[in-house]
């Protein structure tokens, strides 16, 4: 079931007028994902068949502890979609959300039927992002200079650093410090030995997966090429990972100066996504 559904996603996903983010356009790599998820596939997707094989079919990514969920779909290659999208909703919201109160949709800017359906249910637009990609396989050899990682003594220094450029993060200065190990590392780097930023990555090497949960430099500082130098350290520990094939991280749009930090090391944008949230 999780291979039919997986290569139902790549397929849709991979045109422009029906992407939807968070699922990607990699069989394998949706596979791992869907694997992570918080339920069992027959619990946290719904299906439509015809003739036996998958025509439609909606998705959630729960999280319980926030009470939120990111949406997977609505996907479908019929007729009517907007129709089939709704029925696929009600079946969800009777089942799968159970007691969730927030719910995210993310759609490529081309996705006309996405979007309409979002604001038809009377979600409310939160941002436009563009997704941007590194291919590894291009670039695995370009990034050999990697800065020292985070040490105890400048532990209290760096969760300030990081509680003030981040006050309303997912996570604390504090928690993102007890979760270093191998594959989770904090890099950072120090002026007239003072701690000037830091970037905080993650990898997954058994689903493939790697996320620059953080970075950042104290205001002091900028100005100095240090987003780049740390940037370029975070990709580089990613890339020495073989089972990453690529990264890919979301921005907002209106941040140019951010993505043109990104593309100075190799980042391209391939899709614009509109960001929605529903409070249910």
């Amino acid at each position: 079931m999780i291979s039919e559904i997986a290569t139902f996603i790549a397929s849709m996903n991979s045109v422009d007028d029906s992407y939807v983010g968070y699922s990607g356009t990699n069989p394998v790599e949706i596979e791992s994902a869907i694997r992570s998820f918080d339920r069992p596939p027959d619990e946290a997707f719904i299906l439509e068949r015809t003739n036996g094989r998958v025509a439609a079919l909606l998705g959630f990514d729960i999280n319980p502890l926030e009470s939120d969920a990111e949406v997977w779909g609505p996907f479908a290659e019929q007729e009517q979609w907007q129709e089939i999208a709704r029925a696929l909703w009600e079946k969800g919201r009777k089942g799968a959300l159970g007691s969730i109160k927030k719910v995210n949709f993310f759609f490529g800017s081309n996705n006309r039927n996405g979007i309409e359906f979002a604001l038809g249910l009377g979600a409310k637009k939160l941002s436009e992002n563009s997704i941007l990609v590194l291919n590894a396989t291009q670039n695995r050899c370009s990034y050999e200079n990697r800065l020292p990682c985070l040490s105890v003594e400048n532990k209290n220094a760096f969760v300030d650093l990081h509680d003030s450029l981040f006050p309303s993060a997912y996570l604390s200065g504090t928690e993102i410090f007890d979760l270093a190990d191998e594959n989770n590392k904090i890099f950072v780097l120090e002026s007239d030995r003072e701690l000037a930023g830091y970037i905080f990555v993650e990898v997954k090497p058994l689903h493939r997966e790697s996320t620059i949960h953080f970075f950042g430099v104290a205001e002091q500082f900028r100005g100095q090429g240090f987003g780049q130098q740390l940037l370029s350290s975070g990709v580089s520990f990613i890339l020495g990972f073989s089972q990453i094939h690529e990264i890919t991280l979301c921005v907002e749009s209106q941040n140019r100066k951010a993505i043109r930090l990104y593309e100075r090391i190799g980042f391209t944008e391939r899709q614009r996504c509109m960001h929605f949230v529903l409070q249910t």
